[in-house]
Protein backbone atom coordinates (compact mmCIF):
# COMPACT_ATOMS: atom_id res chain seq x y z
CA UNK A 1 0.00 0.00 0.00
CA UNK A 2 2.64 2.35 0.81
CA UNK A 3 4.73 1.46 -2.69
CA UNK A 4 1.09 2.63 -4.17
CA UNK A 5 1.13 5.92 -2.28
CA UNK A 6 4.56 6.71 -3.17
CA UNK A 7 4.03 6.37 -7.19
CA UNK A 8 0.92 8.16 -7.15
CA UNK A 9 3.00 10.53 -5.16
CA UNK A 10 5.47 10.67 -8.06
CA UNK A 11 3.57 10.53 -10.48
CA UNK A 12 1.34 13.85 -9.12
CA UNK A 13 4.41 15.82 -8.71
CA UNK A 14 4.97 16.74 -12.11
CA UNK A 15 1.57 17.36 -12.35
CA UNK A 16 1.67 19.83 -9.72
CA UNK A 17 5.14 21.66 -10.76
CA UNK A 18 3.70 21.95 -14.38
CA UNK A 19 0.85 23.96 -13.30
CA UNK A 20 2.61 25.85 -10.51
CA UNK A 21 5.19 27.36 -13.39
CA UNK A 22 2.03 27.88 -16.04
CA UNK A 23 0.63 29.82 -13.05
CA UNK A 24 3.68 31.70 -12.43
CA UNK A 25 3.65 32.60 -16.13
CA UNK A 26 0.34 34.18 -15.83
CA UNK A 27 1.02 35.98 -13.08
CA UNK A 28 3.99 37.25 -14.86
CA UNK A 29 2.67 37.92 -17.93
CA UNK A 30 -0.17 40.25 -16.25
CA UNK A 31 2.53 41.90 -14.03
CA UNK A 32 3.84 42.33 -17.34
CA UNK A 33 0.99 44.27 -19.50
CA UNK A 34 0.07 46.12 -16.22
CA UNK A 35 3.51 47.42 -14.47
CA UNK A 36 5.51 48.32 -17.37
CA UNK A 37 7.27 50.98 -16.07
CA UNK A 38 8.59 49.73 -12.19
CA UNK A 39 8.06 52.46 -9.89
CA UNK A 40 11.22 54.02 -8.17
CA UNK A 41 11.91 54.56 -4.90
CA UNK A 42 13.81 57.49 -2.79
CA UNK A 43 13.34 59.33 0.21
CA UNK A 44 12.81 62.62 1.02
CA UNK A 45 14.77 65.19 2.51
CA UNK A 46 13.04 67.96 4.40
CA UNK A 47 15.14 71.18 3.88
CA UNK A 48 11.75 73.58 5.39
CA UNK A 49 8.40 73.94 4.32
CA UNK A 50 8.02 74.00 1.16
CA UNK A 51 11.15 72.44 -0.12
CA UNK A 52 12.36 69.15 0.00
CA UNK A 53 15.02 67.30 -1.78
CA UNK A 54 16.40 63.57 -2.85
CA UNK A 55 19.25 62.01 -4.58
CA UNK A 56 18.93 58.28 -6.45
CA UNK A 57 20.64 56.58 -8.86
CA UNK A 58 19.04 56.45 -12.46
CA UNK A 59 17.50 52.84 -14.02
CA UNK A 60 20.26 52.86 -16.40
CA UNK A 61 23.82 53.77 -15.85
CA UNK A 62 24.90 56.47 -18.31
CA UNK A 63 27.72 56.31 -20.05
CA UNK A 64 29.55 59.13 -17.93
CA UNK A 65 29.64 60.16 -14.84
CA UNK A 66 27.76 58.87 -11.51
CA UNK A 67 24.44 58.46 -12.94
CA UNK A 68 22.99 60.19 -10.41
CA UNK A 69 19.55 61.99 -10.54
CA UNK A 70 18.74 64.97 -7.71
CA UNK A 71 15.36 66.06 -7.42
CA UNK A 72 13.59 69.25 -5.68
CA UNK A 73 10.11 69.24 -4.75
CA UNK A 74 9.15 72.79 -4.30
CA UNK A 75 5.44 73.70 -2.91
CA UNK A 76 5.41 77.40 -4.87
CA UNK A 77 2.86 78.64 -1.87
CA UNK A 78 6.17 78.92 0.21
CA UNK A 79 8.14 81.31 -2.31
CA UNK A 80 7.69 84.79 -4.21
CA UNK A 81 8.95 83.47 -7.79
CA UNK A 82 10.16 85.89 -10.35
CA UNK A 83 11.75 85.95 -13.45
CA UNK A 84 14.66 87.88 -14.52
CA UNK A 85 15.94 89.12 -18.23
CA UNK A 86 19.26 90.15 -18.59
CA UNK A 87 17.27 92.16 -22.06
CA UNK A 88 14.98 93.38 -19.98
CA UNK A 89 16.78 94.98 -17.17
CA UNK A 90 19.89 95.99 -19.21
CA UNK A 91 22.20 93.74 -17.88
CA UNK A 92 24.32 90.90 -19.49
CA UNK A 93 23.44 87.84 -18.69
CA UNK A 94 24.77 86.40 -15.29
CA UNK A 95 25.52 82.89 -13.48
CA UNK A 96 22.67 81.40 -10.83
CA UNK A 97 24.99 82.22 -8.37
CA UNK A 98 25.31 86.00 -9.64
CA UNK A 99 21.28 86.43 -10.12
CA UNK A 100 20.66 84.82 -6.45
CA UNK A 101 22.83 86.96 -5.00
CA UNK A 102 21.84 90.38 -6.84
CA UNK A 103 17.84 89.44 -6.26
CA UNK A 104 18.55 88.02 -2.68
CA UNK A 105 16.90 84.70 -4.65
CA UNK A 106 17.48 81.37 -2.78
CA UNK A 107 16.42 79.15 -5.89
CA UNK A 108 17.67 79.71 -9.36
CA UNK A 109 17.78 77.92 -12.56
CA UNK A 110 17.07 78.09 -16.40
CA UNK A 111 14.18 79.89 -17.76
CA UNK A 112 14.45 77.26 -20.68
CA UNK A 113 16.69 77.51 -23.74
CA UNK A 114 18.05 80.56 -25.49
CA UNK A 115 19.26 81.53 -28.99
CA UNK A 116 23.15 80.80 -29.51
CA UNK A 117 22.88 83.49 -32.09
CA UNK A 118 21.08 86.03 -30.14
CA UNK A 119 22.01 85.35 -26.75
CA UNK A 120 19.48 87.80 -24.89
CA UNK A 121 16.92 85.73 -27.30
CA UNK A 122 14.78 82.62 -25.59
CA UNK A 123 14.51 80.11 -28.35
CA UNK A 124 10.58 79.85 -27.40
CA UNK A 125 7.73 82.06 -26.02
CA UNK A 126 9.09 84.19 -23.09
CA UNK A 127 6.54 86.84 -21.33
CA UNK A 128 8.11 88.82 -17.92
CA UNK A 129 5.34 90.77 -17.07
CA UNK A 130 5.03 93.60 -19.28
CA UNK A 131 8.48 92.57 -20.75
CA UNK A 132 8.02 90.20 -24.21
CA UNK A 133 11.24 88.64 -24.65
CA UNK A 134 10.62 86.31 -27.59
CA UNK A 135 6.57 86.96 -28.98
CA UNK A 136 7.00 84.43 -31.18
CA UNK A 137 4.95 80.89 -30.29
CA UNK A 138 7.22 77.95 -30.98
CA UNK A 139 5.30 75.57 -33.22
CA UNK A 140 6.69 72.65 -31.54
CA UNK A 141 7.41 73.77 -28.01
CA UNK A 142 4.24 72.15 -26.44
CA UNK A 143 4.85 72.89 -22.81
CA UNK A 144 4.94 76.25 -20.96
CA UNK A 145 5.45 77.28 -17.03
CA UNK A 146 3.58 80.14 -15.95
CA UNK A 147 3.31 81.85 -12.38
CA UNK A 148 2.28 84.68 -10.97
CA UNK A 149 -1.40 84.81 -11.81
CA UNK A 150 -3.42 87.98 -12.00
CA UNK A 151 -6.78 86.09 -9.97
CA UNK A 152 -5.98 83.95 -6.56
CA UNK A 153 -7.71 81.21 -7.85
CA UNK A 154 -5.37 79.99 -10.23
CA UNK A 155 -1.92 77.31 -8.94
CA UNK A 156 0.70 80.53 -8.02
CA UNK A 157 3.10 78.36 -10.76
CA UNK A 158 1.97 75.47 -13.19
CA UNK A 159 3.12 74.07 -16.33
CA UNK A 160 0.67 74.10 -19.06
CA UNK A 161 0.48 71.58 -22.40
CA UNK A 162 -0.20 73.36 -24.66
CA UNK A 163 -1.82 71.14 -27.22
CA UNK A 164 -4.57 71.64 -24.51
CA UNK A 165 -4.33 75.32 -23.31
CA UNK A 166 -3.30 78.21 -25.81
CA UNK A 167 -0.77 80.48 -25.08
CA UNK A 168 -3.39 83.47 -25.75
CA UNK A 169 -5.18 82.03 -23.08
CA UNK A 170 -2.50 81.67 -20.68
CA UNK A 171 -1.57 85.46 -20.85
CA UNK A 172 -4.77 86.43 -20.11
CA UNK A 173 -4.34 84.63 -16.31
CA UNK A 174 -0.55 84.77 -15.77
CA UNK A 175 2.15 87.86 -16.14
CA UNK A 176 5.12 85.22 -16.60
CA UNK A 177 5.54 82.42 -19.25
CA UNK A 178 7.87 80.87 -20.95
CA UNK A 179 7.43 77.94 -23.40
CA UNK A 180 9.31 74.65 -23.99
CA UNK A 181 9.76 71.24 -25.31
CA UNK A 182 7.03 69.22 -23.48
CA UNK A 183 8.18 65.44 -22.34
CA UNK A 184 5.00 64.49 -20.58
CA UNK A 185 1.76 65.68 -21.34
CA UNK A 186 -1.40 66.83 -19.15
CA UNK A 187 -2.55 63.22 -18.66
CA UNK A 188 0.92 61.95 -17.04
CA UNK A 189 1.40 60.44 -20.50
CA UNK A 190 5.18 60.50 -22.20
CA UNK A 191 5.94 62.00 -25.38
CA UNK A 192 8.59 60.53 -26.60
CA UNK A 193 10.77 62.43 -29.01
CA UNK A 194 11.12 61.59 -32.85
CA UNK A 195 14.13 63.66 -33.45
CA UNK A 196 17.57 62.70 -33.53
CA UNK A 197 18.66 60.83 -30.09
CA UNK A 198 21.66 62.98 -28.81
CA UNK A 199 22.94 62.89 -24.82
CA UNK A 200 23.26 65.23 -22.66
CA UNK A 201 23.31 66.43 -18.97
CA UNK A 202 19.63 67.90 -18.25
CA UNK A 203 17.15 69.89 -16.23
CA UNK A 204 13.54 69.01 -16.33
CA UNK A 205 10.19 70.26 -14.65
CA UNK A 206 6.90 69.04 -13.89
CA UNK A 207 4.05 69.28 -11.87
CA UNK A 208 1.81 66.40 -9.42
CA UNK A 209 -1.77 66.57 -9.38
CA UNK A 210 -1.83 69.12 -6.15
CA UNK A 211 0.58 71.39 -8.14
CA UNK A 212 3.77 70.46 -6.45
CA UNK A 213 6.72 71.77 -8.49
CA UNK A 214 9.70 69.29 -9.48
CA UNK A 215 12.97 69.86 -10.68
CA UNK A 216 15.03 66.98 -11.96
CA UNK A 217 18.52 67.82 -12.31
CA UNK A 218 20.99 64.96 -13.91
CA UNK A 219 24.53 66.09 -15.34
CA UNK A 220 25.40 62.32 -16.63
CA UNK A 221 24.29 62.02 -20.09
CA UNK A 222 21.06 60.49 -21.58
CA UNK A 223 18.59 60.83 -24.07
CA UNK A 224 15.24 62.78 -23.50
CA UNK A 225 13.41 59.47 -24.22
CA UNK A 226 15.86 58.08 -22.15
CA UNK A 227 14.60 60.74 -19.32
CA UNK A 228 11.44 60.58 -19.85
CA UNK A 229 11.68 56.27 -19.10
CA UNK A 230 12.79 57.93 -15.85
CA UNK A 231 10.55 60.12 -15.39
CA UNK A 232 6.97 57.81 -15.25
CA UNK A 233 8.92 55.20 -13.27
CA UNK A 234 8.47 58.48 -10.35
CA UNK A 235 6.54 57.08 -7.50
CA UNK A 236 4.45 60.37 -7.95
CA UNK A 237 3.03 60.40 -10.94
CA UNK A 238 4.37 63.53 -12.67
CA UNK A 239 2.66 65.71 -15.30
CA UNK A 240 3.45 68.38 -18.01
CA UNK A 241 6.92 67.81 -17.57
CA UNK A 242 9.16 70.27 -19.74
CA UNK A 243 12.63 70.48 -20.83
CA UNK A 244 14.44 73.33 -19.62
CA UNK A 245 17.89 72.95 -20.30
CA UNK A 246 20.92 70.35 -21.55
CA UNK A 247 24.66 70.41 -21.83
CA UNK A 248 26.88 72.97 -19.73
CA UNK A 249 24.26 75.91 -20.06
CA UNK A 250 22.26 73.78 -17.44
CA UNK A 251 22.11 74.84 -13.97
CA UNK A 252 20.40 74.31 -10.50
CA UNK A 253 21.01 76.75 -7.62
CA UNK A 254 20.04 76.72 -3.95
CA UNK A 255 21.22 78.92 -1.50
CA UNK A 256 18.91 79.08 1.63
CA UNK A 257 20.11 80.05 5.55
CA UNK A 258 17.28 78.29 7.96
CA UNK A 259 15.72 79.59 11.18
CA UNK A 260 18.54 77.05 12.74
CA UNK A 261 21.47 79.07 11.05
CA UNK A 262 21.96 76.27 8.80
CA UNK A 263 23.42 77.15 5.27
CA UNK A 264 22.21 75.04 2.77
CA UNK A 265 24.06 75.26 -0.52
CA UNK A 266 23.28 72.73 -3.77
CA UNK A 267 24.84 73.70 -6.81
CA UNK A 268 24.06 71.76 -9.97
CA UNK A 269 25.66 72.29 -13.40
CA UNK A 270 25.23 70.70 -16.50
CA UNK A 271 28.32 69.82 -18.89
CA UNK A 272 27.79 66.52 -22.19
CA UNK A 273 26.32 66.92 -24.74
CA UNK A 274 27.06 63.98 -27.53
CA UNK A 275 26.74 66.20 -30.33
CA UNK A 276 28.25 69.84 -29.39
CA UNK A 277 30.09 69.70 -26.13
CA UNK A 278 31.03 66.12 -25.68
CA UNK A 279 32.87 66.48 -22.53
CA UNK A 280 32.22 66.00 -18.74
CA UNK A 281 34.94 68.73 -17.83
CA UNK A 282 33.04 71.91 -17.48
CA UNK A 283 32.60 72.56 -13.66
CA UNK A 284 31.58 76.17 -13.81
CA UNK A 285 28.15 77.76 -14.04
CA UNK A 286 27.39 79.53 -17.41
CA UNK A 287 26.22 83.02 -17.73
CA UNK A 288 22.38 83.00 -18.56
CA UNK A 289 20.41 85.35 -19.95
CA UNK A 290 17.05 84.35 -18.35
CA UNK A 291 16.32 82.90 -14.97
CA UNK A 292 13.05 81.69 -13.10
CA UNK A 293 14.01 82.19 -9.48
CA UNK A 294 12.20 82.06 -6.05
CA UNK A 295 12.66 83.36 -2.35
CA UNK A 296 11.02 81.49 0.36
CA UNK A 297 8.54 83.52 2.57
CA UNK A 298 9.18 84.76 6.08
Amino acid sequence: MKSKIALKNRFLSPIALHLFFLFSIVQFVYYAQNNSNPTLFFEWKKICNGLETAEFLAPKKSILGDSKITVVKINPNHFEIEMHTAGNEKKKPYTVEQWSDSFRLNIVFNAAMYELSNPLKSRGYLKNKQYLNKSEVHPSFNAAICFNPYQNDSPKMDIVDLTNTSISELSKKYSCIVQSLRMIDHNGNPVFWKKKAQSCSMLVAAVDKDKNFYLIFCRSPYTHNEMIEFLIQFPTKLYNAIYLEGGPQTSLYIDLLLENEELICIEKVGSFVSETYPTNKNMQFWELPNIIGLRLRK
